[in-house]
């Protein structure tokens, strides 16, 4: 929080004529027209910092608040593996957001955003050329069906890790969720509450950043 009272955003441009990254603080949350005109994209940073002591714990920094999240089981790690139950380390761009349209309101966001239908799954095979992409079911490649009886896929953000393209073995389905009730660990995912992932895609999030325990 800023002397004034108020937040201190990180805004990171990628100027397209250098193809530098750049950071600007600003106190203001529109979007400039003029940067648009330039060429200049806007990214708005989302940061997951885990909690030292705790390999599921870990709060998450968006705009001027801290949000309590849910990690993988076996914390954060640098060399994801398929099944490791860790997080992936690193900056990941947010691709798109998947809800339940017969149990919760469409959520405001940036990025596309999509209703489920019991037909949607993710492959987790790394022996299929579908491997970490989203697919129709059925499917004979092991997969996870993302209609669920639970609510942890009520709300869905598709991080951008491994997909660009995809690596076999190197980890799959690492999404932004909402947190099981008793708060149990992820299988490599970061969880939060609706209402504070709501709050996350409102703010225009396109990027997150997760951190080594500090």
């Amino acid at each position: 929080m800023s002397a004034s009272g108020s937040a201190a955003l990180a805004y990171f441009f990628t100027d397209h004529t250098t193809n530098r990254i750049e950071t600007n603080f600003r106190h203001d949350t529109s979007t400039s027209r003029e940067s648009h005109k330039a060429g200049v994209r806007l990214f708005m940073m989302i940061h997951v910092w885990p909690t030292v002591n705790s390999n599921m714990d870990a709060q998450l920094h968006c705009r001027h608040k801290s949000m309590s999240a849910v990690i993988g089981k076996n914390g954060v790690t640098h060399h994801k593996r398929e099944g490791d139950l860790a997080t992936p380390l690193g900056i990941f761009p947010l691709r798109q957001v998947f809800y339940r349209a017969d149990r919760i309101t469409k959520p405001q966001a940036a990025l596309p955003v999509i209703p489920l239908n019991p037909k949607d799954g993710w492959c987790d095979d790394p022996s299929s050329s579908c491997y970490n992409q989203h697919i129709q079911l059925p499917s004979s490649f092991r997969h996870e069906a993302l209609w669920r009886e639970d609510a942890v896929y009520d709300l869905i953000v598709v991080v951008g890790y491994n997909d660009s393209p995809a690596e076999p073995g190197k980890g799959s389905a690492i999404f932004m969720h909402l947190q099981r009730p008793n708060k149990t660990p992820t299988e490599g995912c970061v969880a939060l509450t609706e209402a504070d992932l709501r709050f996350v895609l409102a703010t225009g999030a396109t990027e997150i950043t997760i951190h080594p325990a500090r």
